[in-house]
């Protein structure tokens, strides 16, 4: 008889301790449960996947998507911001952060998954969905020195690197070609049909000036600094004379 009464009492005993055991999530944050609905404020990096159910208040704490931003997943429904090169996507009840497309620039890929393609690759997805980098073939390659972002793969044009202008002469495939080396940085355009002309560096001046992509050579090297004008005259140094006076850029020759 006793060993029955001490199965039972056993049995019985243990009830309670699993029941209390049960009550709330074991992730629940410590002394936050409200033991009548079961309810708590989930641990950090977890979040309550039941929080939209209203049949149940129970709150049943999941582990945050291991691609969170650590600390920025919160306790409605997994939402957080998505390590670099991840984007977030909620299909469903279901929140995840998501790869960007291998061919992706890095750190281009926003939080809806849109990025620029790398150099040889177009967006071939449809608008506002994740980007789908796909190899060009053939006729969709913009020119290699297109800035990146700026390539529209059915007509081939673009905005061209700082350095370089768009030779093509207005036809819609753009020719991207360096420009002088002597040009101002930034100071190259596409003004004039895309014939590069800029601003050259001083000390140089421009022999191609207003007739197509300039050209910047030296200004005579016995000019006075800084009075060589934007067509290669100057004011020739003491004992010097310019012999092409009135004719074009200065040839500054010794005085007889």
């Amino acid at each position: 008889m006793k060993a029955i009464h001490a199965v039972t009492c056993l049995y019985l005993c243990l009830i309670p301790v699993a029941y209390t055991k049960s009550i709330c999530d074991k992730n629940c944050r410590s002394k936050t449960c409200n033991s009548t609905k079961r309810s708590c404020t989930c641990k950090h990096d977890y979040y309550d996947s039941n929080l939209n159910n209203p049949f149940d208040s129970t709150t049943r704490c999941s582990l945050c998507d291991k691609n969170c931003i650590q600390d920025t997943c919160n306790n409605l429904g997994n939402n957080c911001v998505c390590k670099p090169n991840y984007y977030y996507m909620s299909p469903g009840s279901i929140s995840k952060c998501l790869l960007c497309d291998k061919n992706c620039i890095p750190d281009t890929c926003d939080n809806n998954g849109i990025c620029t393609c790398k150099h040889s690759y177009y967006d071939s997805s449809d608008s506002n969905s994740p980007s789908i980098c796909s190899r060009c073939h053939g006729n969709c390659l913009c020119d290699k020195n297109c800035v990146h972002g700026t390539c529209d793969n059915i007509y081939k044009s673009c905005i061209c690197k700082p350095g370089y202008y768009d030779s093509s002469n207005g036809n819609s495939l753009s020719m991207c070609s360096l420009c002088d080396k002597n040009c101002i940085p930034d100071t190259c355009s596409t003004l004039g049909g895309g014939f590069g002309f800029c601003v050259c560096k001083p000390g140089y001046y421009d022999s191609n000036k207003n007739q197509g992509t300039s050209v910047c050579l030296s200004c005579d090297k016995k000019c006075v600094p800084k009075t060589c004008n934007s067509y290669g005259v100057c004011k020739c140094m003491h004992g010097y004379k310019d012999s092409n006076k009135g004719k074009g850029f200065s040839i500054c020759i010794p005085k007889t």
